[in-house]
């Protein structure tokens, strides 16, 4: 299978804009950005594992993700804003029940924070009514942002 290479690639390095011409590169400069790239994007996947079990199929679902074009890291966000906002406020209140008992959201793991938030979702229509009442207020909310002095580094 052929590949197109971009002429050129921007990167972010330190908030400052980098473009490079890459085009007439060498072979082996582009597979070592495309090994680094791909090295990079296992590794962050493998990030949130709290134990050697959970590597791999964290690692799995990434490759599983990437070679079905799924480029986002995280499949968990919700693209709806009421339902968003509702993940948020459910999310805020386990997170509250847990540091009330004790825990942290890394001692129970962050897929079961949204499982239980999920659920109590499910359980209290008045998560979603808020939700929606949240999402409704601010749609229209217009208010000046004075960014003076804002480094633009």
């Amino acid at each position: 299978m052929q590949y197109q290479i971009p002429a050129e690639m921007t990167a972010a390095v330190r908030k400052q804009s980098v473009t490079v011409a890459i085009a007439d590169w060498p072979l082996a400069s582009i597979e070592k950005i495309f090994a680094y790239g791909f090295q990079q994007l296992l590794n962050d996947a493998a990030a949130p594992a709290k134990d050697e079990s959970e590597i791999m199929p964290l690692v799995q679902k990434r490759i599983d993700n990437l070679a079905n074009g799924v480029l986002r890291a995280s499949p968990n966000r919700e693209s709806d804003p009421v339902k968003a906002e509702a993940i948020r406020i459910a999310t805020g209140m386990v997170e509250k029940a847990l540091k009330a008992k004790g825990l942290k959201v890394k001692d129970v793991g962050a897929t079961k924070v949204r499982e239980l938030a999920k659920e109590l979702i499910a359980k209290n229509e008045s998560i979603t009514a808020t939700a929606q009442a949240n999402v409704t207020a601010t749609k229209d909310l217009s208010i000046d942002v004075d960014l003076e002095g804002l480094d633009n580094d």
